[in-house]
Order: C-alpha cells, then structure tokens, then sequence
C-alpha cells in the first residue's frame, strides 16, 4: 500500500471499527480499530483534508482551495466534489445541513441542504 508523510492530526472522526484522520496539506489516513489496535486501510492523498463531518453512511472533508469532498464511508469513493468561491477548512453538519466555513471570519459561511438526496433517502445506510 502506498503512503505518505504523517505530519499530525487536524481532524478526526470514528465509524463503527473505523477512525478518519484528516492531516492538512498530506490527505485522509483510514485506519481499522481492531482491539483497540490501529491499522492503516488507505492513505488517501491526492486532496487535502483539514476538517471532517460526518453523517451517517456520508463522510465530508474541507479540503481547502480543493473545496468540499463527500465521501461514502463504506467504500471510500466520492460521491460529490463541491468547487467553493473561498479555500473551506471547517465544516458543521447540522439538521441535514452541511455547512462550509472558511479560515478567514469576514466571509460568509456555505451552506448545503440534502447534499446527496437519494444517497441519505435509504433509511438503511444512515445512523446518526
């Protein structure tokens, strides 16, 4: 398996037996924990990763002038690419609501309702 730099931790959020670590300018890591014993499933650096939400089955990632990424949990593939007017580095996910927000305060937050509709309809797939 390719990797690359593990220069610290920006973000990070747990599903199930796995934990997402956003690491700045060097990506996503995906570990699996297994008895409390981390391994690394994918190094995932071809964007960076600053800020993380997750939302049942949908994982988002501020990935800064890149804008927003939404990933499948399950699978690990995009499902959707946001282009934002501003470099995005923290993201709330609130009431079906995810919302951009950039480094620098004077600028307004983005906000997206029902991001990936079909995907969140399948009452299966989402756990909050």
């Amino acid at each position: 398996m390719r990797t690359s730099p593990f220069h610290g931790v920006v973000s990070a959020v747990r599903w199930r037996h796995r934990l997402f670590v956003a690491c700045g300018l060097n990506g996503l890591k995906v570990f699996a924990v297994q008895n409390g014993e981390p391994q690394l499933l994918a190094c995932l650096d071809t964007f960076p990763a600053f800020d993380l939400a997750l939302k049942g089955n949908l994982l988002a990632v501020a990935a800064g002038e890149r804008g927003i990424l939404l990933l499948d949990v399950m699978t690990l593939q995009p499902l959707k690419v946001w282009a934002t007017p501003f470099p995005v580095h923290a993201l709330r996910w609130q009431d079906g609501i995810l919302t951009g927000l950039p480094a620098i305060s004077q600028l307004p937050p983005l906000k997206f309702s029902h991001p990936v509709p079909a995907f969140a309809e399948r009452k299966e797939d989402v756990r909050n």
